[in-house]
């Protein structure tokens, strides 16, 4: 399984079930639900739509595992783990904002979706390009795009 496909997918949301930190209409997803919602979302799209999987079924089982939990046990990957830490300290320290309820929007849209525009990787919902908004502006130090207000962070480390 590909285990850097949650990690270059959520900095697109981001991810729409309810699960862990919220998403029942109560208790607004935490940073930490969002991206473990992404996760169990696109592990259960993929499979829904695994039948329309453009690519080999080889290149599948790389992306999304042999079923739902093989692709959801990257939940417990330590570079998952990081990355997520990641945007809590960003957000923690000011860099970026979170919005909660973009969140949920963008993960019931999503998990609607139809397989075709899943596979393209269609935006179901405006939402999910404002997940994550960065506060820091052009040539400020960063170590993600979603700090920057431009959502660019260069390889040199900065706000582009």
């Amino acid at each position: 399984m590909n285990p850097t496909r949650p990690l270059v997918a959520l900095a697109l949301i981001g991810p729409f079930m309810s699960c862990g930190g919220g998403g029942d209409g109560g208790t607004p997803l935490s940073i930490r639900g969002a991206w473990e919602t992404y996760v169990r979302v696109d592990c259960a799209k993929g499979h829904e739509c695994r039948a329309t999987y453009p690519g080999t079924d080889a290149d599948f089982i790389y992306d999304y595992g042999v079923s739902v939990a093989d692709c959801t046990s990257e939940l417990q990957d330590p570079d998952f783990l990081a990355a997520v830490t990641t945007y809590e300290d960003a957000a923690a320290a000011g860099r970026l904002s979170y919005d909660a309820g973009k969140a949920k929007t963008c993960f019931d849209a999503w998990a609607a979706q139809d397989c075709a525009a899943y596979w393209q990787g269609t935006d179901p919902s405006p939402s999910c390009e404002m997940i994550f908004k960065g506060t820091l502006a052009t040539g400020a130090a960063c170590t993600i795009p979603d700090e920057c207000a431009s959502a660019t962070c260069t390889g040199q480390m900065t706000c582009g």
